[in-house]
């Protein structure tokens, strides 16, 4: 009875595939599969990985081990092979400059970004005693500008990690979240309405250069729609009209607007907003 494997073994390809992510995957299968590796050759587990390797990346393999071939070279010299081609020598002061030059990106969430600072930081050699202090400042500097970094700041750094400073930054941005969302059962803000106001036709008697108060408020007898003539509009008179306090950009005279003006043409129709004020240019 044929053996049950256990996991599953992907084809590597090297143009879509990270080689260090597959080998230490493959590595975790023979340790599964009790995959034993031969002191001399480890022939079962070189005839593993070359079946395991797509068209492409068996034809690199095989032109990395010319004059040799494939089959001849045992498991660890098929590694040494692939390990040198697909992990070119690091310069370390490239990928320290790499890594302090890091930021986070836009649309990059918080662990995400604390966990390609600790990629970042792989070849850079800091040693175990800076280790935990350099991706903490990285990832606290690199931070995009907001609450979540001015509250890093704020912390003592003797006793802030990544993993602290990770989950404090988690915190404020879960509060402001939950601080943007209306609290249960509160009413919605009211719409912004628009109403349409029509100003009625002046009467000749109001357009008259001696035509009285009276008359230009709508009053002496007229059937009419009463017209205020502060500002030009149907449905209130002058005394309630908040424009009898604006002062009119043509004449100078307080009491109208320019609209309004003697001499000046009324404009027939208009828009305003209920809840705004008026922005008709004059000077309140």
């Amino acid at each position: 009875m044929a053996k049950i494997s256990v996991g599953t073994l992907t084809v590597f390809n090297h143009e879509v595939h990270d080689w260090i992510i597959y080998k230490d995957r493959l590595e975790q299968w023979f340790l599964a599969n009790d995959v034993e590796l031969e002191e001399k050759t480890g022939n079962k587990r070189r005839a593993i990985l070359l079946s395991s390797l797509a068209e492409q990346t068996y034809r690199l393999l095989r032109d990395l081990a010319l004059p040799k071939e494939v089959g001849t070279l045992t498991y660890t010299s098929v590694i040494a092979l692939l390990d040198s081609h697909f992990q070119p020598k690091k310069c370390g002061f490239a990928e320290r400059s790499k890594f302090h030059g890091a930021t986070q990106s836009s649309g990059e969430s918080l662990a995400e970004w604390a966990a390609r600072v600790r990629g970042l930081a792989t070849h850079c050699a800091f040693g175990e005693a800076v280790f935990e202090d350099a991706i903490r400042d990285r990832f606290v500097l690199g931070l995009a500008p907001g609450p979540e970094r001015d509250k890093l700041f704020t912390l003592e750094m003797e006793e802030l990690t990544l993993s602290k400073a990770l989950a404090m930054a988690e915190g404020v941005r879960c509060a402001r979240e939950g601080s943007r969302q209306t609290a249960p059962g509160a009413a919605p803000p009211d719409p912004l309405h628009v109403f349409k106001m029509a100003a009625a036709p002046r009467t000749a008697a109001a357009r008259a250069p001696g035509s009285t108060q009276a008359a230009r408020d709508g009053g002496g007898g007229s059937a009419g729609p009463v017209t205020c003539s502060a500002c030009g509009y149907e449905g209130h008179q002058l005394p309630i009209c908040k424009f009898t306090r604006y002062k009119c950009k043509k004449c100078g005279v307080k009491g109208h607007l320019r609209r309004v003006c003697p001499g000046k043409n009324l404009v027939r129709q208009h828009f305003v907003e209920c809840s705004a004020s008026c922005n008709e240019d004059d000077e309140l």
